[in-house]
């Protein structure tokens, strides 16, 4: 995306220091959550109707590095 720069996002997290955030600020919440891999400058967009599900099964599966790399 182009103009990546200019999305403003509603929240952040540090993924290392705010797991358990996560999980509990999305519990049964429906949304759309981008992963930024501010080395590589790359990043995964998803979707889910259940996004403390989508983080427990990307941290588990190791998603995250697989689609950042």
């Amino acid at each position: 995306m182009k103009d990546s720069k200019n999305i403003l996002p509603i929240k952040t997290y540090n993924a290392s220091k705010d797991k358990s955030l996560i999980c509990t600020e999305n519990k049964n919440k429906s949304g759309i959550y981008r992963w930024n891999n501010l080395i590589r400058g790359k990043s995964y967009v998803g979707s889910s109707k259940c996004l403390d599900l989508v983080f427990i099964t990307l941290k588990k599966q190791c998603l995250i590095s697989w689609a950042l790399e």
